[in-house]
């Protein structure tokens, strides 16, 4: 029983390890930046900066996009198998 609570407790710390990590590599980004982070098509971050779904900045014809809020959205419509 310790043995599977130790284990359950290294598994934790190695998960907020990560986390952190992946924190550290977020900010604002462009269109491309955005799609590598998300997996998402420049199609599917383009209708939801249009709907208002993420935060991004506007810099004459070109858009910085929020990737933690990009990261956040993701993690809210996230689904179960």
């Amino acid at each position: 029983m310790n043995l599977l609570k130790e284990q359950a407790k290294e598994a934790y710390l190695e998960g907020v390890k990560d986390g952190k990590k992946s924190l550290k590599n977020r900010g604002f980004g462009n269109i491309t930046e955005a799609q590598k982070m998300s997996g998402y098509g420049k199609a599917a971050i383009t209708k939801l900066r249009d709907n208002g779904e993420i935060y991004y900045i506007r810099n004459g014809a070109k858009f910085l996009y929020d990737l933690n809020d990009l990261d956040h959205y993701m993690q809210r419509n996230k689904e179960r198998a």
